[in-house]
């Protein structure tokens, strides 16, 4: 069953994508207009849009919304652009997919991410230092261990909460 969004929660969700987008389209300006940027043709605007606006819809479809994250971010690094363009929509993804599913379905979901971001990296021809791979690394994984440590301590809280309730029936 998929969790309905109060009117407040959804303002919320559109407000963060909307932010994310503009944070992402400020980037991507500031880095177009570098002239130590590589040229290359095209523009990632399009791909911004989809990155960043599908996090409107990341409490009902966490892991869809993730793996759009992880594809556009690889669709801009193969059009030569540096992935860092895109912003940090990726960790509210990750986050996200971490906090609302279980850790069998989230870990191997954060290590694809990160074996994305890698990639991407690898592609985008911005001349990444071993040390960026790393750094980049850690914070997708605090990411996911942010999320993580959520989902458990929602799980630890309900399970306190059932186990209270069966402690009064049985009085």
């Amino acid at each position: 069953m998929k969790p309905q969004l109060s009117r407040r929660s959804l303002i919320f969700e559109l407000v963060l994508a909307v932010a994310m987008l503009a944070l992402s389209i400020s980037i991507s300006v500031s880095l177009l207009a570098s002239p130590r940027r590589r040229r290359v043709p095209g523009s990632p605007f399009a791909w911004l849009f989809v990155h960043s606006l599908s996090l409107a819809g990341r409490r009902i479809w966490p892991l869809p919304v993730l793996v759009i994250n992880v594809t556009s971010g690889l669709a801009v690094a193969l059009l030569g652009f540096n992935p860092i363009v895109l912003g940090p929509a990726v960790l509210v993804a990750l986050y996200t997919a971490a906090s609302e599913r279980g850790r069998e379905v989230s870990l191997p979901a954060a290590l694809l991410t990160i074996a994305g971001a890698m990639v991407a990296l690898r592609v985008s021809g911005s001349g990444t230092q071993l040390p960026t791979y790393v750094a980049d690394a850690i914070v997708l994984f605090v990411a996911w261990f942010l999320g993580d440590s959520a989902h458990s301590r929602r799980a630890y809280v309900a399970a306190l909460e059932q186990r209270t309730a069966e402690l009064e029936r049985a009085r």
